[in-house]
């Protein structure tokens, strides 16, 4: 645009349009449209309510004249999708001492001269309109946008948000569903890693709170649904790590008890929802790492019990199981491991939230991280089911009532694992002498413990992997020496154990490698006849497999497929 042009100010209701370069940009005393285009322009509207369009690619601009509120004038962002609402706006915003900076990406944005955040309202914006709604989400990987949130309706797959603007990762971790929304956490490069939420669509997905204020975020993890409440972990940059609730709103985002002794470095952890309480364990002076609960405000926050009494920890110099771990729930009942500095390491415990009702079941649980020898507690209707070295092991919540299920065969470092809950009873993976691992089913009693089905016939393991409920089915990857590494389903008995296929046969996949289940749809991740990777859906009752189209190619993230409802 030539000098001449720049000078003039214009009339109303004039469209007024940037070069290339860096332009100044005038209008008049009427409604006028005022459009960048490339290079970083300066713009006034002067006059009247105007119209101010920005677009990918049109660089760094200034407004200086932008009247906010109602009949004020107008940001037109129709051009950026994945932008629904004040909120995303305002979720990639700063202020500094010119005014209110919105950053639309790496070399997007504008700065509103004079303005605060309290003054851009909902009435200045024209946004995309989109008709895009997911049933579920997830998070995959593209080329151009980085590892990101996405969704699907049942028959396609597609970025939900570019949250982290351009190839920039946001990386959404801990997807969980509370009501009709997800909440996660994410780093849109502007506020660091923060919780945030979605409701399917790209206008309702949004960071939930700046719970630390500026570029190092809050680092929320462990995010678990308790009574309707989100329970997470995180760090205000003011009380260190704490435990913090919401309700799904940011008014409704605190905070709720500033427990932990920072020096300890053992921040609140085993977050695990048990009835209508959250149960978790944390370190404060006067007890050291020990057992709480909470209901989600700070006078409902209160110690559970210390098991090993006093302000110092054992200064344990090896890894060994004393500090409460295993958290479990079962029925209305936690069930965890502790050690209260007699006897043997990692004892098993069971409460009902009191420390009169928190009692020691069991001596020594076999645990040993130096040697590979783990621990798998797992809640099953009323019942908790565990293994104790090689052996399968139940109890119902009192000393007597903890007892062993079946004596397995010691086979090295190998120990039963992979436990899962299907109903009242419990599936895992274990080996015998005559067989490798496969997959086993027990009701609580040794004659009700027994192998589902020799996949891999004879001494071979069967490779049980991803094992996944869905619509109270087990579904499960296994490789039974002849079809490789499939997709499988079991009722609990030898006949309805089978390879999974498409019953319309007009969908094939090999390889399985990511299991994931919301409601009555199994996902997948397999390779189809151009890639692997690709994402597929099983609808449990019908037995239909259709592969989500997409369009655009995409990955799942390293950590495999996380899918959630919203």
């Amino acid at each position: 645009m030539g000098r001449d042009q720049a000078q003039n100010h214009g009339v109303s209701g004039r469209r007024i349009t940037g070069g290339a370069h860096r332009d100044l940009l005038f209008g008049g005393s009427g409604d006028d449209t005022i459009i960048g285009n490339r290079g970083n322009d300066y713009m006034e509207g002067g006059g009247g309510s105007d119209r101010f369009v920005l677009k990918p690619g049109d660089g760094w601009d200034c407004i200086g004249d932008f009247q906010a509120g109602t009949s004020g004038d107008l940001l037109d962002l129709q051009g950026w999708g994945g932008i629904g609402s004040l909120e995303d706006v305002l979720a990639h915003s700063h202020q500094d001492r010119d005014g209110l900076v919105l950053d639309f990406g790496p070399r997007d944005g504008v700065k509103l001269m004079g303005l605060s955040r309290d003054d851009l309202t909902a009435d200045n914006l024209r946004l995309k309109t989109s008709h895009v709604r997911a049933d579920a989400v997830f998070a995959a990987v593209d080329t151009g946008h980085g590892d990101e949130l996405w969704g699907t309706d049942g028959r396609r797959a597609f970025l939900l948000r570019d949250i982290a603007p351009g190839a920039a990762s946001s990386d959404p971790q801990g997807l969980v569903q509370m009501g009709k929304r997800a909440y996660f956490s994410a780093d849109g490069g502007v506020h660091g890693r923060e919780v945030w939420t979605t409701d399917g669509t790209p206008g309702g997905t949004r960071m939930l709170a700046d719970i630390n204020p500026g570029a190092t975020g809050s680092s929320p993890v462990s995010l678990t649904v308790a009574d309707g409440k989100l329970f997470f972990q995180a760090d205000d940059g003011r009380h260190g790590t704490e435990l913090w609730v919401s309700d799904g709103t940011a008014a409704g985002t605190h905070m709720v008890k500033d427990i932990g002794d920072t020096r300890a470095g053992r921040p609140p952890g085993n977050l695990t929802a048990v009835g209508d309480e959250l149960f978790f364990s944390a370190t404060d002076m006067e007890h050291g790492n020990a057992l709480w609960r909470s209901d989600g405000t700070a006078a409902g926050t209160m110690l559970v019990k210390d098991f090993y009494p006093g302000a110092v920890d054992p200064p344990i110099p090896v890894p060994l199981p004393i500090f409460p771990d295993h958290f479990t729930a079962a029925d209305d009942r936690l069930f965890l491991s502790a050690w209260d500095g007699t006897g043997s390491y990692g004892q098993l415990w069971v409460t009902d939230g009191t420390e009169e009702g928190t009692v020691k079941l069991l001596e020594g649980l076999g645990e040993d991280i130096r040697s590979g020898h783990t621990v798998s507690l797992v809640g099953a209707g009323d019942t908790l089911f565990f293994n104790r070295g090689p052996d399968l092991w139940k109890s119902d919540g009192t000393p007597e009532g903890t007892v062993l299920v079946k004596d397995f065969p010691s086979t090295g470092f190998s120990v039963p694992n992979q436990f899962l809950a299907v109903g009242d009873k419990v599936v895992f993976n274990a080996s015998t002498q005559q067989n490798g691992f496969e997959l086993w089913i027990s009701d609580g009693t040794e004659q009700g413990t027994h192998m589902v089905k020799d996949i891999a016939p004879g001494s071979a393991s069967a490779a049980i992997a991803n094992l996944t409920v869905a619509d109270h089915r087990l579904f499960f990857t296994a490789d039974d020496t002849v079809h490789g590494n499939a997709l499988w389903r079991t009722d609990g008995t030898e006949a309805g154990t089978r390879m999974v296929t498409d019953k319309t046969n007009r969908t094939t996949w090999t390889q399985p490698t990511s299991v994931d289940a919301v409601g009555d749809q199994l996902y997948f991740s397999a390779t189809d006849s151009t890639q692997a990777g690709a994402l597929f859906r099983l609808d449990v009752d019908s037995g239909v497999v259709r592969e989500l189209a997409s369009s655009q190619p995409f990955t799942l993230p390293s950590g495999g497929l996380q899918i959630v409802g919203v």
